[in-house]
């Protein structure tokens, strides 16, 4: 059956703002804030960044979540509308404000976030949208309001929807019977280096390549790290594959913030298009390497075209 939607996409909004300073604050002490876009809003939280780079490469993504009173008046919904975006999953608490983030950075890079839940706080707990889902290629979930990715990975399951993953290790989000479940239902699994020694420690794995095993709906896991590129595991006609895939160099490092967000973005991006698994990693290391290059999650989103030429200078290969 033809599906309408390519991509719904569940977890928290964001409205987030920025702040560097060249110190860790600390009690007491004033710390000077160096940047002048300290109180710019810039739109986003996870599952919103990385529909909104697919949709820019042409796929039809739903955002899921819940918003405040204030989601017309800032801007958030006139930024997200556009042809390849669908805002049915979209649902407003009236008596709230959207979900906001404030991130810390400092000199060294190190990041301290701040987050107001705002209209995805579990008390406004509501039934979802499951016509949304029955009618989408794949579902994905990352970090969001427990209750809420809970009945969405079963809204999946239901409707035999595959589930795409992003690990965030937030316990809060993900405590362990919503994470066992989320775990079971998903095609496709990322996380870092951190998140891998996490999940190897709650599933007691000898490795993370053990959940091939432990669930027959996983077909590939992907571990970034960082300056080191990813590693790739995928299940391919019952035997594992591995790949490493280095990064691809910005041209200038501004803002690391919404990295992880657009490798998803890309590898997603080619999976959906078909590509082998290793195409799919350094698809996500290119997408990535635009979006720091500018400051906020989606500030410099590429082009295919713009992506066809770096994919080619770093990985020497013409991307079809």
């Amino acid at each position: 059956m033809m599906k309408r939607i390519d991509i719904a996409a569940a977890g928290y909004p964001s409205i987030d703002r920025i702040i560097r300073i060249e110190d860790q604050p600390r009690v007491g002490r004033t710390s000077i804030i160096e940047n002048s876009d300290s109180r710019t809003d810039y739109f986003g939280g996870c599952n919103v960044n990385i529909a909104y780079i697919a949709s820019s490469l042409g796929f039809i993504c739903a955002p899921m979540m819940r918003v405040g009173h204030d989601f017309e008046l800032s801007g958030y919904r006139g930024f997200l509308e556009g042809p390849n975006m669908i805002l049915d999953g979209v649902q407003t608490v009236e008596d709230e404000i959207t979900s906001s983030s404030t991130l810390i950075v400092t000199g060294e890079g190190e990041h301290v976030t701040l987050f107001y839940p705002g209209a995805m706080n579990g008390k406004y707990d509501r039934n979802i949208n499951e016509e949304l889902i029955r009618d989408t290629r794949y579902g994905l979930i990352m970090v969001g309001e427990p209750h809420y990715n809970i009945r969405f990975a079963e809204a999946c399951l239901r409707y035999n929807v595959p589930v795409i993953f992003g690990m965030k290790c937030d316990f809060k989000a993900f405590p362990p019977e919503v994470l066992r479940k989320v775990i079971a239902a998903s095609e496709v699994i990322f996380m870092n280096a951190f998140e891998q020694e996490s999940l190897e420690d709650f599933f007691k794995l000898e490795h993370i390549t053990e959940l091939f095993h432990r669930h027959d709906k996983t077909k590939v896991i992907i571990v970034t790290k960082g300056s080191e590129g990813s590693d790739l595991y995928a299940l391919v006609k019952g035997r594992l594959e591995h790949h490493n895939v280095p990064i691809a160099r910005a041209e200038r490092v501004v803002d690391t913030t919404g990295a992880g967000d657009a490798y998803i973005a890309g590898f997603i991006y080619g999976y959906l298009t078909g590509r082998p698994v290793l195409q799919c990693g350094r698809l996500g290391a290119v997408v990535s390497s635009f979006v720091v290059e500018k400051a906020g999650c989606l500030t410099n989103v590429p082009d295919i075209e713009r992506i066809k030429e770096r994919y080619t200078k770093y990985y020497e290969e013409d991307l079809i």
